[in-house]
C-alpha cells in the first residue's frame, strides 16, 4: 500500500512468495543451531572458468549469509556449477562437493560443523590458568547427497504475467538508438529475455542468444532487454562480446513490473498471437530455448 502527500492511498499485489526449507548449519557434536555462521556459494564461471561468489543480488538474496537463531540459512540458485562453503567461529571449515544444477533448486543441506581441535593444557602451578593451543586442521567436505531440492524452472502461474495475458506494450532504444516497438512483433511468436550487464549469469545467457540467432526462422523472434543500464554500457558489453543478437535497453527499468520481473535472467515467452505463454527464470541452454520457442510455432 503506497500513501501519497494527499492522503490518497493505492494498493497493488506485486508478487507471491514460495516458503521452502531451509538449510541449516549446526554443531556435530550436539545439532544444536550455530548462529552468525556465514555460508557463501561460489559458481563456475564459463567466461572466465573459475571459480567466483555468486551474485546473489540480481536474484535478490545475500551471498554471504549470515545464519539465524536457528542456525538457518536459504539459497535458491538457478541452473549452474556451485559448492558451499560454511565458516563459523571455533568451529571447522566445512565445504561441500561440487555440484550441477539443472534446474533452478533451493539448496538445504545441514552442516555439522565439528569444533577446531585443540590442545587444553593445564599449569598447576600458576594456580587455574588454562592454555589452550589450536591445532591444524583440515577442511570437512560434505557430499552433495541431499544437498538441495530441484524447483520447476517454470514459474508457477501465480508467479509472473499469467499465461494467456495480453503482451505488455514497450517502445524503446537498441544500443544503435532505434526505436524498437513490442507491435513490430505482431504474427511471429517472441521470446522476452531480461538482463543486466552487473548480474553474471546475464553473460552467460548472452553467449547463448547469440548461438540461437542464426537458427531462427522467420516465425520467430528473441529479444534481451536490459534492465537499468545505460545505452554506452550495453554497447559497451555487446562489442567486448562480439554479440549481434537483438537488443534493447530500458534504462528506468519501467518493464520490470509490466512483466513482474523477479529475477535475472527471466524469460517470457509469447505466442505470435500476442499472448503469453509461459514463464521461466534462470540461464536456459540454446536446446531448451529452441525448444520453448518450437512450441510457439
Amino acid at each position: 500500500m503506497a500513501v501519497d502527500g494527499a492522503g490518497n492511498t493505492t494498493e497493488r499485489e506485486l508478487g507471491h512468495f514460495l516458503v521452502e526449507k531451509s538449510g541449516r548449519v549446526v554443531s556435530a557434536e550436539d545439532q544444536s543451531p550455530l548462529k552468525n555462521a556465514q555460508v557463501s556459494l561460489y559458481l563456475f564461471e564459463v567466461t572466465s572458468q573459475s571459480w567466483v561468489l555468486w551474485d546473489g543480488s540480481s536474484f535478490g538474496q545475500k551471498n554471504p549469509q549470515q545464519t539465524n537463531e536457528d542456525g538457518a540459512y536459504n539459497f535458491i540458485a538457478p541452473p549452474g556449477r556451485y559448492y558451499l562453503e560454511v565458516k563459523a567461529s571455533n568451529f571447522r571449515t566445512m565445504q561441500s562437493e561440487i555440484f550441477d544444477l539443472a534446474k533452478t533448486a533451493t539448496l538445504s543441506a545441514s552442516f555439522p560443523l565439528l569444533p577446531k581441535p585443540k590442545i587444553v593444557l593445564k599449569l598447576p602451578i600458576l594456580g587455574e590458568l588454562n592454555l589452550v593451543i589450536p591445532l591444524p586442521y583440515l577442511t570437512q567436505t560434505l557430499s552433495k547427497n541431499e544437498l538441495w531440492r530441484e524447483s520447476p524452472t517454470s514459474l508457477p502461474s501465480e508467479f509472473g504475467l499469467k499465461k494467456g495475458a495480453d503482451l505488455p506494450a514497450f517502445s524503446l532504444l537498441n544500443p544503435e538508438g532505434k526505436i524498437i516497438k513490442s507491435s513490430d512483433y505482431q504474427g511471429r511468436s517472441l521470446m522476452l529475455t531480461f538482463l543486466s550487464i552487473w548480474a553474471s549469469s546475464s553473460t552467460e545467457q548472452a553467449l547463448i542468444l547469440n548461438e540461437i540467432r542464426p537458427l531462427l526462422n522467420e516465425k520467430q523472434a528473441a529479444l534481451a532487454i536490459f534492465l537499468q543500464d545505460s545505452p554506452g554500457e550495453v554497447e559497451t558489453f555487446m562489442k567486448r562480446g562480439y554479440y549481434d543478437f537483438d537488443a534493447v535497453i530500458d534504462k528506468k527499468g519501467v518493464t520490470t513490473a509490466d512483466y513482474q520481473i523477479s529475477t535475472l535472467p527471466q524469460h517470457v515467452f509469447i505466442d505470435s498471437k500476442g499472448a503469453v505463454y509461459e514463464t521461466f527464470i534462470g540461464v536456459l541452454n540454446q536446446e531448451e530455448l529452441l525448444e520453448k520457442l518450437k512450441l510457439l510455432d
